[in-house]
């Protein structure tokens, strides 16, 4: 499965993609595995992030990744790659060095600064009749549809859409 996961990256799809198709498939989540009792079904984004990013996958131990600020914050800082601690070759490869770098420089490549969001008249207010979750304005649609729908998808949730000349 992670295999599948950095060469779905590679071929071109999104972490949003790579996540619905997951959840899709009926691929069970790290929090399933791990038996955690909250664990959801469900996939999300920084789960797929995380996995891609996440250097032991090469065969090499990463310490010392993040840290926390001081003993009352829980608050975790990044680490300088300077500082790191690695110790090549500890465990098997899942992943080749050559494949995790083009996928760092991919997600980087990729990397984006945002504008200014377009505030819609409905944002923050219209909220979806079943299951409470905050409807997204999409714009293809000109209309809200329900935030779980959106990001995962018919398996999860039926479409609500409301058009904006509706709630106009």
């Amino acid at each position: 499965m992670i295999r599948g996961i950095f060469r779905d990256n590679v071929s071109g799809k999104g972490f949003d993609r790579i996540a619905r198709e997951l959840y899709e498939g009926g691929f069970p989540t790290p929090g399933q595995v791990a038996g955690k009792k909250n664990a959801t079904d469900k996939w999300h984004v920084s789960t797929i992030i995380i996995i891609l990013e996440n250097p032991h996958y090469t065969g090499d131990l990463v310490q010392g990744r993040s840290t926390t600020r001081s003993v009352t914050n829980k608050n975790r800082d990044q680490v300088d790659i300077e500082k790191l601690i690695i110790v090549p070759n500890t465990h098997e490869a899942i992943i080749s060095k050559s494949d995790f770098e083009a996928v760092q420089q991919l997600m980087n490549s990729r990397k984006r600064t945002r504008p200014q969001a377009e505030m819609h008249l409905f944002t923050n207010t219209a909220y979806c009749a079943d299951c409470g979750r905050g409807m997204h304005f999409k714009k293809n649609r000109k209309g809200y549809m329900c935030g779980n729908y959106n990001k995962h998808g018919l398996k999860a949730y039926s479409d609500h859409l409301i058009r904006e000349a509706d709630l106009n």
